[in-house]
């Protein structure tokens, strides 16, 4: 596994049922993509490219079965979390 990989199963271990932004905040915290803004489709918004950044690197993650994805109860949001196999990768 790659140090970047680690470092992210890392960050959900420690927080369980994570989204994607708060994920992308915790993986890349100096990142500008937090603070800029994009206005595209429905108005204005900051940090777009932060969650979309995590949520991407989340679904690489999901399609390596080392992590589970969950969808919240209001039907929009997905929080992810470590699956078995991605406790065993960080166990050794």
């Amino acid at each position: 596994m790659t140090e970047k990989t680690l470092k992210a199963l890392k960050i959900l271990q420690d927080n369980p049922n994570i989204a994607a932004r708060r994920f992308a905040k915790l993986m890349w915290p100096d990142s500008i993509m937090h603070r800029r803004v994009s206005n595209t489709g429905n108005g204005a918004t900051t940090g777009k490219a932060g969650w979309l950044c995590g949520g991407s690197y989340l679904a690489k993650l999901c399609n390596k079965e080392l992590v589970y994805r969950y969808l919240t109860s209001n039907g929009y949001t997905w929080t992810f979390s470590l699956s078995r196999k991605g406790v065993e990768v960080l166990n050794g």
